[in-house]
């Protein structure tokens, strides 16, 4: 996917909110990474507007016609959040969001359910941080599998281009992934060294 000038800024917000660390860090999968990319950092309110902005002008250029936005719990919150109040304050569109408990709740209102419960017509996009091997993703489809609505797409902030992982969940699910950035234009905007990421992939 080509970059996409709508994004200029977002790699050295990225950066500069301490979203992109570089060193070595142990991943989910096990594998040493020389970098990371942590998007609990985004926690100010300026830093949540300005990454919601993003996310924003990414539903509506990918998933124009979407009507939900769900975020994973629990990095995949703030991001609905921050992207619904940013689709209505910048952009005149006005999404619900919701996100499920890990556990159902029995007191009050009950149920697995955080903000506006899906409807059979719904499109729903699935907001998350970033595409490594795509697992929560799965997840999130078995989630929402008896909840209603249709599954527009996924939405990620940053797709580190793992093994092919979003062309192989497109294949196998039928859910289109798109990205705000890929990990090789975060790289080559902010000047970084590509061979960095070139031993990673050869696992040097």
């Amino acid at each position: 996917m080509a970059y996409d000038p709508a994004m200029d800024g977002l790699p050295e917000f990225l950066k500069e909110s301490g979203v992109l660390r570089l060193g070595e860090f142990r991943l989910k999968s096990g594998r040493l990474s020389p970098y990371f990319l942590n998007f609990g950092e985004v926690a100010s309110g300026a830093h949540l507007a300005a990454l919601g902005g993003f996310f924003a002008r990414g539903v509506r250029q990918h998933f124009p016609r979407a009507t939900l936005l769900y975020g994973p719990a629990y990095k995949g919150l703030p991001l609905a959040l921050a992207t619904c109040q940013a689709l209505y304050h910048e952009h005149q569109v006005d999404l619900a969001y919701f996100s499920l408990r890990k556990e159902g709740k029995e007191h009050g209102e009950g149920g697995r359910v955080l903000g506006r419960p899906p409807g059979p017509h719904d499109h729903i996009v699935i907001l998350d941080d970033v595409m490594t091997t795509s697992g929560t993703k799965r997840e999130a489809l078995d989630d929402l599998a008896t909840l209603g609505g249709k599954v527009e797409g996924v939405l990620v902030g940053v797709d580190r281009q793992e093994g092919g992982a979003s062309a192989a969940f497109e294949a196998e699910t039928g859910v289109r992934v798109r990205s705000l950035l890929t990990v090789d234009d975060l790289f080559a905007r902010l000047g970084l060294d590509p061979e960095l990421l070139s031993r990673y992939r050869a696992g040097v």
